[in-house]
């Protein structure tokens, strides 16, 4: 009787656990698109390097830097667009994924995938100006921060339309963050970062 109640308690952990992953990976594909989509346009487009912000400055620092473009912008919507419009093809036929998905792909338009990156997008430029505010210089690693900001801007754009437990949030957070540590790590190595965080 006991091992078969550890059995169950095994398969029931297994279960949460692909849950937490998949669920959450499945989730975060469109933010994260958005998320490494200016980094390539940077190496495929370099001269399209118009700053988001004008080149304004408040309190004598830049609003965003430089670095924050409006190519590097419209490049992340466009990915993050493009992969929920393929979610959404693969999400009717992979029974796997309806099972571990946070909400029903085929209820919403593909622009949602827009949203989704326009939250990651907006969550990393006001970690942007509080960087500039806090005099750290573009590139330079401000952990956990870095890890974080598209993660909660992907999660409260989308919280209108979607519910989320407390639960889901923390699996979402956390998945994420360890996501954003491994991209950054492959970024760097390939010189496509300059810090590994």
């Amino acid at each position: 009787m006991l091992f078969c109640d550890i059995e169950h308690f095994a398969e029931l952990a297994v279960d949460a656990l692909l849950f937490a992953l998949l669920g959450a990976v499945w989730f975060l594909l469109p933010a994260g698109a958005a998320n490494v989509a200016p980094v390539f346009a940077s190496r495929l487009i370099p001269s399209w390097d118009a700053p988001v912000d004008f080149g304004c400055s408040l309190r004598g620092a830049r609003l965003f830097g430089s670095h924050k473009t409006w190519r590097g912008l419209i490049a992340g919507l466009t990915a993050s667009g493009v992969t929920f419009a393929v979610q959404q093809l693969i999400y009717g036929d992979v029974a796997v994924l309806r099972q571990y998905s946070y909400f029903e792909y085929d209820r919403y338009p593909w622009s949602m995938g827009i949203w989704m990156g326009a939250g990651a997008l907006t969550g990393d430029l006001i970690k942007s100006l509080i960087k500039r505010q806090l005099n750290i210089s573009p590139g330079q690693a401000w952990f956990p921060f870095d890890q974080l900001d598209w993660l909660i801007g992907a999660i409260l754009f989308t919280y209108p339309f979607i519910s989320f437990s407390s639960g889901s949030v923390a699996q979402i957070m956390l998945v994420g963050f360890f996501l954003h540590l491994v991209a950054n790590l492959i970024g760097y190595a390939l010189r496509l970062k300059r810090t590994w965080l």
